[in-house]
C-alpha cells in the first residue's frame, strides 16, 4: 500500500491521508521506509519507528540517479530504481524473507482467514459461544433460551462448511419434484 507521507501539516485533506497512513502502518507486517537519499531514508525510518510493530525495511529509491555521484558510498538500505528496475528483485526477495520470518510456524495449527465471509462467520460463532458461556455461568437465562446462542453459532459454522440439514433436503425434494403421483 503506497501511503501519504508522514509529516505535520495544516491542510485538512492531507491530515486525513496521514491519518489513514497511520492506520495502515499499525496493521502492517512489513513496512518499506523509502527515500531518495540516505538522509530521506533515515527521516522516514524515524517517522515510522513509533507507528508500527512491523519489520521496517529501509529502501533507497532513485538509485540510478544517486549511484554515479556516490558509487563507493555504503548505504544501509536496499537500493532500487523504478526507472531502470535495478534492485527491485533484491527488494522483493528481502520482503519475502522478512514475511517468511514473521509468518507463524506452520507446524502449529495456524489458521489463515482469506475471505470476508469466513471472517464474519467465525466471528459470529465465537461471539455467540462467548455469550452462551456468559449467560450459562451467570444463570441469567433459562437453558432453552441460552441455547439459542449455541444454535446461532452452529448455523454460522454450518454456512461456512456447507452442511445441509435433512429437513432442507426433504423440503427441496417436495418443493421441486413431483412425488406420490
Amino acid at each position: 500500500m503506497d501511503t501519504a507521507g508522514l509529516r505535520d501539516t495544516d491542510d485538512e485533506v492531507e491530515k486525513l491521508g496521514i491519518e489513514v497512513s497511520g492506520r495502515y502502518l499499525a496493521q502492517a507486517q512489513v513496512v518499506l521506509a523509502c527515500g531518495a537519499s540516505p538522509d530521506d531514508v533515515a527521516r522516514t525510518m524515524e517517522a515510522v519507528h513509533d507507528r508500527t510493530m512491523a519489520t521496517v525495511i529501509p529502501v533507497h529509491t532513485k538509485w540510478d540517479l544517486w549511484e554515479a555521484e556516490h558509487a563507493t558510498a555504503q548505504v544501509d538500505s536496499v537500493m532500487v530504481s523504478a526507472e531502470s528496475g535495478a534492485g527491485l528483485t533484491d527488494l522483493l526477495a528481502h520482503i519475502d524473507d522478512t514475511a517468511q520470518r514473521r509468518a507463524p510456524d506452520s507446524s502449529h495449527d495456524s489458521v489463515i482467514i482469506t475471505r470476508e465471509r469466513h471472517r464474519v462467520g467465525l466471528t459470529t460463532a465465537r461471539d455467540e459461544l462467548a455469550e452462551f458461556v456468559s449467560v450459562w455461568i451467570s444463570g441469567a437465562l433459562p437453558a432453552p433460551v441460552a441455547a439459542v446462542h449455541l444454535h446461532t453459532a452452529r448455523e454460522a459454522i454450518a454456512e461456512l462448511i456447507g452442511s445441509v440439514e435433512t429437513e432442507e433436503v426433504l423440503d427441496r425434494v417436495f418443493r421441486d419434484f413431483c412425488i406420490g403421483k
